[in-house]
């Protein structure tokens, strides 16, 4: 069985050969090597499963929840670090973000230790002795990497098959600058053995020596915490249920460890060794025998990259379109050219000519397998197998920008005439125009919802306009003969931009419109109830193209800038920024079939962006 990536999936079984979910179409090999078998636990932190490499080697994926997503860098270091210890995982890999597998969460890749849990054995004073000796050096060892474990418990020490003490589980560590700092932030661990002060939502080293102590204290009674907390006396009458009695150095340091109070503990893991043996120092990493050697740029953060720079064009490149069942793309320029492209190409597939201004828009029309272009040129043209086979003639001023609704052979344009057509693509005649902006619209985003046999299908236009508003447009089942020029009028209009809106694309659902204008600002509207879920200043500069992957789980912004930014559209939270360009970046779309995001930009260059380790 193969176990679904998506925390949040209904049903996430899916037969070993399938390789995207059945039930939500999320990818099931995270970095093309790693496939999740069965889940090991969850909790409000993190979520843990057991998975295998394309080698069948066993691995475990940690999927973590991060206040912020810059913070993962923060704990990739402290992991790797950690991970360089031979008695704690090593960290094998990390991603910081992967589009296909949806409601996805950065994710550590570690080594797999199945080991034996510390209740699975008999303990007497001796052996508990053995155990702090083992398990106090390996603490320090910790703390000194500015770390935290916050959940020991007798199933996260662990015997290997050696005999060897391993330290698993630090999906809930908390990483801090400086771990003699009590950290105020969210109750985590296993509530028996956690420290008082950390269910406050306090810790420091002094919470993972209470943990510690505790665990030690349960092992060596076989009284539960719990249990020893509610007798008579509570937690420090332990010594009461020992069936045979220890010496009074190892209470001392059990005591010393299991304190209630933080001050009455030991100060630290070095401390309580040297009570222990009696004056000794905590043994460093020299006295480990051998640590893991662990190959860096395995470990290099898999992120959005710069895959291709090609230049596509003489001058600025206006729009990119993608063809939606292949890995062509077309784009279009001020140099009146349109130029197809095959995945990886340098050199254009093919290079189309006829358009006497600068070619301002790009759609793809599957029914009839056509490119359809806008120009300044004032007309709208329809291209097959590199030749032109349709003109759309009608605008007085520019065309700035066009749609296609090939379920009912509509096309819509809109130009610096002030006016948006409704063309109907088999005659190629302006049937009706939509009323209701005072100004041009200068971006379109087109709603279809799925087709269902009890409700007939509806369609709605949105348009961004140069007077800060959005347009919205019911559209009609067809266009008939009879229909006017102004019988389309704007539904309904929102406002709250305070430039001119440049670029808008719809939910998968069609419930929720992002738009983005010239100041930078990025919008989220439930436009069916005309409210505003969120604002955010996204960039410096105009944003200039908006596009969303299938999915609906990553939404990407092109703007003046320079840059491509990454977001969670559920969120609004920044994934990345994709920096290169050197030039305004003027449209962007998605490859579905390769994963891959398309930029192209002033500068004239087409850039291909893929996920996962840069290569070299």
């Amino acid at each position: 069985m193969v176990y679904c990536l998506n925390p949040h999936c209904p049903q996430p079984e899916n037969a070993p050969e399938h390789r995207f979910c059945v039930t939500c179409g999320s990818l099931l090999t995270l970095g093309d090597r790693d496939q999740a078998c069965q889940p090991l636990g969850e909790t409000p932190g993190r979520h843990t499963l057991l998975a295998v490499d394309e080698q069948q080697r066993r691995c475990v994926l940690k999927q973590i929840r991060l206040p912020h997503p810059d913070a993962l860098q923060q704990v990739v270091t402290a992991f790797r670090n950690l991970g360089h210890h031979p008695q704690i995982p090593a960290l094998l890999a990390a991603f910081a973000t992967e589009p296909r597998i949806v409601n996805f969460r950065p994710t550590l890749v570690q080594e797999w230790f199945s080991g034996t849990p510390l209740t699975e054995q008999l303990w007497d004073a001796a052996s508990i002795r053995e155990l702090l000796l083992e398990a106090l050096p390996l603490l320090a060892w910790v703390h000194d990497q500015g770390v935290l474990h916050r959940d020991l418990n007798p199933q996260n020490l662990r015997w290997d098959a050696c005999g060897k003490l391993i330290l698993v589980d630090f999906s809930l560590a908390k990483v801090t600058h400086k771990a003699h700092l009590a950290q105020t932030g969210t109750v985590v661990g296993s509530a028996a053995y956690t420290a008082p002060e950390q269910l406050r939502g306090q810790t420091s080293p002094a919470s993972d020596l209470y943990s510690l102590g505790v665990m030690a204290i349960h092992l060596l009674t076989g009284m539960h915490p719990f249990d020893l907390l509610g007798a008579m006396g509570g937690l420090s009458s332990w010594v009461d249920y020992l069936a045979v009695p220890i010496d009074a150095t190892l209470t001392a340091v059990l005591n010393g460890l299991s304190a209630e109070v933080p001050r009455d503990r030991f100060p630290d893991a070095a401390t309580a060794y040297a009570r222990l043996t009696g004056g000794q120092d905590v043994p460093g990493l020299t006295a480990v025998e051998t640590l893991v050697q662990v190959d860096d740029p395995t470990l290099s953060l898999a992120t959005w990259h710069c895959l291709e720079t090609v230049a596509a064009h003489r001058g600025p490149i206006n729009a990119i379109a993608a063809h939606p069942q292949t890995s062509v793309v077309a784009t279009a320029g001020a140099d009146r050219l349109i130029r197809l492209w095959q995945d990886g190409d340098t050199q254009p597939s093919a290079t189309l000519h006829g358009h006497r201004g600068p070619v301002t828009a790009l759609a793809f029309d599957p029914t009839s397998q056509t490119w359809v272009s806008s120009s300044w040129d004032y007309t709208l043209r329809r291209w097959q197998a590199g030749e032109q086979v349709q003109r759309y003639e009608g605008h007085t001023g520019w065309v700035n920008t066009l749609a296609l609704l090939p379920e009912r052979s509509l096309l819509v344009s809109a130009g610096a005439d002030r006016t948006v057509r409704l063309w109907d693509t088999a005659t190629g005649k302006a049937q009706c125009q939509l009323s209701g902006p005072g100004s041009a619209v200068q971006c379109f985003a087109v709603y279809v919802s799925p087709p269902d046999s009890t409700q007939a299908q509806s369609a709605f236009l949105a348009g961004g306009s140069e007077d800060h508003q959005i347009y919205l447009w019911p559209l009609p089942p067809a266009l008939t003969q009879g229909m006017q020029l102004s019988d389309r009028a704007a539904q309904r209009s929102l406002q709250g931009h305070t430039d001119g809106v440049q670029a808008l694309c719809f939910s998968p659902s069609g419930q929720l419109l992002w738009s983005g204008d010239r100041t930078g600002q990025l919008r989220l509207w439930q436009w069916p109830t005309g409210r505003c879920l969120q604002t955010i200043l996204a960039h410096t500069a105009a944003i200039n193209a908006l596009a969303l992957t299938p999915m609906g789980d990553l939404l990407i912004s092109a703007s003046s800038d320079q840059t491509v930014k990454l977001w969670q559209p559920a969120t609004g939270h920044q994934i990345t920024t994709l920096a290169g360009h050197t030039a305004a970046v003027l449209d962007v779309t998605y490859l579905p079939q390769l994963a891959q995001i398309v930029s192209v930009a002033q500068d004239g260059q087409m850039k291909r962006w893929a996920f996962g380790p840069p290569e070299g």
